[in-house]
């Protein structure tokens, strides 16, 4: 079953709620429309229930065929928010350099008014992974959906992206309640638009 769900509301929503807070997300197949959601908090003593109108989707299901992923990234989620917003200021896309040799990432946005470098490697809270037979590449993607993407930042501390030449960045947000994993595919050639979402 596939629930469609405003991101930018959801989020709004979930501002007003602290990390010491109960979330229940519930669904009624009597009320098809609609997401149920009910907040405690114990600080308050207070508990909210509301509904939340669900969106209709035109949906086709998405699969990337399996593959093990060359490189695994781990770091904190307001870091990678923090590197998506540096980046957003210089270029709508960014450059991923991904190197084997010292699992370091690099990332770079040129723009209009200049460019911007940063390497992300293994270190304090951030941990960078190569697999055995990982191979070099760069490959480019949307900071348009990237920037969407770091809104996970709101459900988790800790962020895990994937790469692979060749193959959508996974980015995944988990916590104790749910996992949610985004794929953004690369960006091809001059396509303006950039890579599309999954």
């Amino acid at each position: 079953m596939t629930l469609g769900v405003s991101v930018n509301n959801l989020q709004k929503l979930f501002r007003g709620v602290s990390s010491q807070d109960q979330l229940w997300l519930g669904f009624d197949l009597d009320q098809p429309d609609f997401l149920l959601l009910s907040i405690w908090s114990s600080e308050r003593q207070s508990s909210t229930r509301l509904q939340f109108r669900l969106l209709e989707l035109d949906v086709e299901q998405i699969s990337p065929p399996a593959q093990e992923m060359q490189f695994h990234v781990q770091m904190p989620g307001a870091e990678f928010v923090r590197l998506i917003r540096s980046m957003s200021v210089v270029s709508d896309e960014v450059a991923v350099q991904c190197s084997p040799e010292d699992s370091k990432l690099q990332l770079r946005a040129a723009g209009d008014i200049g460019w911007l470098e940063e390497d992300v490697i293994s270190g304090g809270d951030t941990a960078v992974q190569a697999s055995a037979d990982a191979q070099g590449f760069i490959a480019r993607f949307s900071l348009k959906y990237l920037s969407t993407f770091s809104r996970g930042a709101t459900l988790s501390r800790v962020v895990s992206v994937y790469l692979s030449p060749d193959y959508p960045v996974i980015v995944t947000w988990t916590n104790e309640l749910l996992t949610m994993r985004m794929m953004l595919a690369p960006k091809i050639g001059d396509d303006d638009d950039g890579g599309e979402g999954m």
